[in-house]
């Protein structure tokens, strides 16, 4: 049975076992399992916060009572009330969690191949499957390409060790060669020897304050921050040296834009502060180096099940897409005690299936059906691989 933390707006009638939190003028918020939730009088009424008590634990960390109920009205409208736009992200996301966490083993490729096709089957074939075959493998050979540009670049490697052997670079230069021969063929010439250009960009800590690379910043539209003595803002990496031969000092506090203006938009003024004192020690890097790969992983899969009868294409997309699921548990970044038992991995699925059951019959409550069937579909194939693991 999983517990979430739900909001319960002021004045509605009380909901058999539900344990609070903490409560504001405009409701209550606390803990509720999904059987009550689902069970409750006017279920839909009820509003998802966080999807467990750690994730709202994590999310309130160092702040006070009144930051708390500041918090938990900002999560109210960026999340809450988005719930049906990003149910089938949320499952999905899940998913690419729990690829992350399995331990390297002989049998570790097939689940995650597995885990891959369902999770690409219900999000992104949808997405490309009007697109030109060759586009499509446009796509993969950048997304490759921007992986290996990021594990080469000066940031990451002064940052740790995240290429390893170099073993991943060469494969995602193998792969997008390969793929640039078909291209070739096809008139695009060049593509069997060249890489797409990939333009690394990190979010600085900048001190002092750098007038010129605000004004850049500005000019392209791109998120600026004041903070403490100094100024956040994105720069591509291969500019860095500009900033820094004006007597600037540049500390990586994000890895990337993205990771950037998720901050920005998912934290209250409090909660920043301490996301970016945090991210000042700690980028991130390895959380995000995990998410454009499992980004890439499930564009492949895609790829191959949308263009995989092609018979000039499919054979080398499902040879690529199998060694890719079987070299993913070794080339993704783990935290110390963050790796999954095989054991406990149809336990960790039925927890993402009961998630989806629940996201969908949130969605049928607020009139968003389509999203509630295409949340079920994906819980159903993540259900049956864990059937079959436990056959």
């Amino acid at each position: 049975m999983s517990t979430r933390v739900a909001f319960l707006p002021a004045g509605r009638t009380p909901v058999p076992g539900f344990r609070d939190l903490g409560e504001s003028p405009d409701g209550r918020w606390g803990l509720l399992d999904d059987e009550a939730w689902l069970g409750a009088e006017g279920a839909g009424e009820i509003e998802l916060l966080y999807f467990s008590h750690p994730d709202f634990l994590h999310a309130m960390r160092g702040l006070e009572a009144d930051q708390v109920a500041e918090a938990v009205l900002h999560r109210r409208r960026v999340f809450s009330a988005r719930l049906p736009a990003r149910a089938l992200g949320e499952v999905a996301l899940a998913v690419s969690r729990t690829i992350a966490m399995l331990p390297v083993g002989p049998k570790t490729g097939e689940i995650v191949a597995e885990l891959l096709t369902a999770h690409a089957s219900f999000t992104a074939v949808a997405r490309l499957e009007r697109t030109a075959p060759l586009v499509l493998l446009d796509y993969l050979r950048t997304g490759d390409a921007r992986i290996m540009a990021e594990l080469e670049s000066p940031s990451l490697l002064e940052a740790g060790d995240f290429n390893k052997d170099g073993a991943e670079c060469e494969t995602r230069r193998r792969f997008a060669l390969d793929l640039g021969t078909i291209t070739a063929r096809h008139g695009q010439t060049g593509e069997d020897r060249l890489l797409p250009f990939v333009d690394v960009v990190r979010t600085y800590f900048v001190t002092p304050s750098d007038a010129k690379a605000k004004a850049r910043a500005n000019f392209l539209g791109d998120p600026v921050r004041d903070w403490r003595d100094g100024i956040i803002l994105p720069i591509p990496e291969r500019l860095a040296i500009d900033v820094k031969v004006r007597g600037r000092r540049m500390k990586v506090i994000f890895p990337a834009l993205a990771p950037f203006l998720g901050a920005l938009e998912e934290c209250t003024h409090a909660q920043l502060e301490i996301e970016l004192s945090e991210r000042l020690a700690a980028p991130g890097y390895g959380t995000y180096l995990n998410q454009r790969r499992l980004e890439q992983a499930v564009r492949r899969f895609a790829t191959h099940l949308v263009v995989g009868a092609d018979a000039e294409i499919g054979p080398m997309l499902f040879a690529q897409a199998q060694t890719e699921a079987a070299c993913l548990p070794g080339w993704l970044a783990r935290d110390a005690g963050s790796t999954l038992a095989m054991a406990d991995l149809p336990a960790e699925i039925d927890a993402i299936v009961a998630t989806a059951s629940l996201l969908a019959a949130l969605c049928r409550a607020k009139d968003h059906a389509s999203t509630a069937d295409k949340v079920e579909a994906l819980g159903r194939a993540l259900a049956h691989v864990a059937q079959e693991m436990r056959s």
